[in-house]
């Protein structure tokens, strides 16, 4: 039908008006996905959460002692490994035996 927009699938948005084809559907930036469908504009693609990175429409968790603190990350090099805390309580002292 004229003055319709095609409806796009997860991931992609569409925001030419008239456009009738998967064809006219662009892809949501890198670091950003959509789940939702017909988005009629890039503004729908939300960034990644933290913790995580986008890579071909799906949000992968950093690998175990990664992380990744800041939204939007678009490879796993946007985590970085977590810095432990350090014990810096004396060892225990053993008791001597009477």
């Amino acid at each position: 039908t004229a003055g319709a927009s095609y409806p796009c699938p997860a991931n992609t948005y569409n925001d030419q008006f008239d456009a009738t084809a998967l064809g006219w559907c662009s892809t949501c930036p890198s670091g950003k996905l959509s789940y939702e469908l017909a988005l009629t504009s890039v503004d729908g693609c939300l960034p990644c959460g933290m913790g995580r990175w986008c890579s071909a429409g799906k949000e992968i968790n950093c690998s175990r002692g990664y992380y990744n603190e800041q939204e939007g990350g678009d490879s796993q090099e946007a985590c970085t490994a977590q810095q432990h805390a350090t014990d810096t309580s004396p060892p225990p002292t053993a008791n001597p035996m009477i």
